[in-house]
């Protein structure tokens, strides 16, 4: 990551498997828009489909591999202590406390989905113009 905030789109046509573990020192939201994986978390795995959210905490040991099919789309966001102490200090704690939840997937219903599609894809917009 080279800034303190960062937000990308990737699509995966075949097969794709991140062979490794890793962290990383800023915080990772993981939007799955199509297809199926499994993400690991520390010790714990999570079937993730379209529409799921992971919220991964800096210095978790993370990786993710195909689901059942392969090909995906997932929406990354990372960003720092520093952009959020900048942006919104005074509910750093609150908006981090997803972070720190036992259970770091949500899944949303179809109205949710829609309006979440709708402000990540916009969230990319605004970060292309930069």
């Amino acid at each position: 990551m080279n800034e303190d905030f960062e937000i990308t789109v990737a699509k995966q046509t075949g097969k794709s498997i991140m062979p490794d573990y890793h962290y990383h020192d800023y915080y990772e939201i993981y939007y799955l828009a199509s297809g199926e994986r499994v993400y690991y978390i520390e010790d714990r795995s999570y079937p993730v489909k379209k529409g799921s959210m992971l919220f991964i905490n800096k210095n978790n040991i993370h990786k993710t591999v195909e689901g059942a099919k392969p090909g995906h789309e997932r929406i990354l966001i990372y960003f720092t202590d520093e952009f959020l102490e900048r942006h919104c200090e005074k509910d750093k704690n609150f908006l981090l406390s997803t972070f720190r939840d036992p259970s770091k997937l949500v899944r949303f219903n179809n109205q949710e989905l829609t309006f979440v599609e709708n402000v990540l894809f916009q969230m990319v917009e605004e970060y292309k113009k930069g």
